[in-house]
């Protein structure tokens, strides 16, 4: 350190080492691969290779306990692990996902903090739903791996953490996706507060201007006052990032879908989850509502769809006669009760064994499928694939914007009536 001599090179073909800490000792040194699959152990000395270990899945951090031969692995995929320079054995200890570790001197403690929602053990707030918790910071027992503190960061996620080496002090980089209200004309900022831990994927006014709805990857949803940004109300029973959402037209009802395929329905003025629907597999594309919430539809990233009757008390799953098709798109009329769907072209096997002359396979390769209460469809033809596809608010015109993009002002926009097609 004093004349920044070489006092051994670490060198080896096969690794490419994208970083490396020394152990508490100073005797060894530990490196995690760039791009690889082994983490290894060399003598400080002589740069001579002691041991190596395979490595976890995901992003690696390394760790060193600063009394014994020990360094922490965080595998942001894998958990914890503990490796031992002694031995040469390394041993999952604390399983799950953490975005970054430190450990803590003064309190012989591991401290971690988790960026993406992590599991934890309280009890969930409805049968089968577990509870997950975002904004932490965590202390554990590095012998027993329990939880000895946690500490809850409002309105933020927790990208990073490191501990001062005497003072017994954390530093943790705070991380948070907010909203803003800016003045239409000036763009002048007029309010801004943190708001979730991650991405928003969701934010809607509610048709009365008094409330604010959002959602986010963080799998909660949060209710707040329009004017001044105070949090009203949120809400936690996903287990997976909301990746959807819908607000119905009578402000009242909401509905969130996550990643995993499952869709909740809040009653916004009770603060109750009103049904959860599931059936449909990966992250859900859109939701929307019929008129008086009766129902609501749903379609996920691999084409498929489903409608659920919500009148009936218990969610009723419906099968309509074009429930076999695959879509990109299912949505229904604002405040109405038809339902737009854009189907992607049959396969020609599937055209080929299509015997039944059931009129919804027959329409042209990309073609709108409007479809009734009494589940009777209107084929609303295009000759290219609708890249726009909007209701008016009123729900009563129905707007699609397609075009060859090859074709230079070859894009057309056409309106259609809703209740005639």
């Amino acid at each position: 350190a004093e004349s920044l001599d070489i006092v051994a090179r670490i060198e080896d073909t096969s690794l490419r080492i994208s970083d490396a800490i020394f152990s508490a000792s100073g005797t060894h040194v530990v490196t995690r691969p760039l791009r690889g699959s082994f983490v290894c152990c060399w003598e400080t000395e002589t740069g001579e290779e002691t041991h190596r270990v395979r490595s976890p899945s995901g992003r690696l951090q390394l760790v060193a306990h600063t009394q014994q031969e020990v360094v922490f692995i965080n595998a942001t995929e894998a958990g914890i692990h503990v490796y031992d320079l002694q031995s040469g054995e390394v041993a999952l200890e604390k399983p799950g996902r953490f975005d970054s570790i430190d450990f803590q001197a003064a309190s012989d403690r591991v401290i971690a903090c988790s960026f993406q929602p992590q599991l934890v053990d309280a009890a969930p707030r409805r049968p089968g739903a577990p509870a997950y918790r975002l904004r932490r910071l965590t202390r554990f027992d590095w012998n027993t791996w329990e939880e000895s503190d946690v500490v809850a960061m409002e309105g933020y996620s927790v990208g990073s953490v490191r501990c001062t080496k005497k003072s017994g002090r954390v530093i943790a980089r705070e991380q948070s996706y907010g909203l803003a209200r800016c003045d239409v004309e000036s763009l002048e900022l007029l309010a801004d507060t943190p708001a979730h831990g991650a991405p928003i994927t969701y934010a809607e006014i509610t048709p009365d201007g008094s409330q604010l709805v959002t959602a986010s990857l963080d799998g909660t949803v949060v209710i707040w006052d329009a004017e001044s940004f105070a949090k009203k109300t949120e809400f936690s029973l996903h287990a997976d990032p909301i990746v959807s959402a819908t607000l119905h037209t009578d402000g009242k009802h909401f509905a969130s879908a996550d990643s995993d395929g499952v869709v909740i329905v809040w009653n916004l003025e009770t603060g109750e989850d009103v049904a959860t629907l599931r059936g449909l597999k990966g992250p859900i594309r859109g939701c929307s509502f019929s008129a008086f919430a009766a129902r609501i539809v749903a379609y996920a990233r691999d084409g498929s769809w489903k409608v659920w009757q919500l009148t009936s008390g218990d969610p009723e799953e419906l099968t309509l006669p074009q429930s076999r098709l695959r879509v990109r798109l299912a949505q229904y009329q604002p405040g109405g009760s038809k339902l737009v769907l854009l189907p992607y072209p049959p396969r020609e096997s599937e055209a080929e064994s299509e015997d039944s002359g059931d009129e919804t396979t027959t329409f042209e390769r990309y073609s709108l499928l409007l479809v009734d209460e009494n589940e009777n469809a209107v084929e609303l033809p295009h000759k290219y694939l609708p890249r726009v596809i909007r209701f008016t608010d009123s729900g009563n015109l129905l707007i699609t914007v397609s075009g060859n993009l090859d074709i230079d002002d070859a894009e057309t926009a056409t309106f259609f009536d809703v209740a005639t097609g």
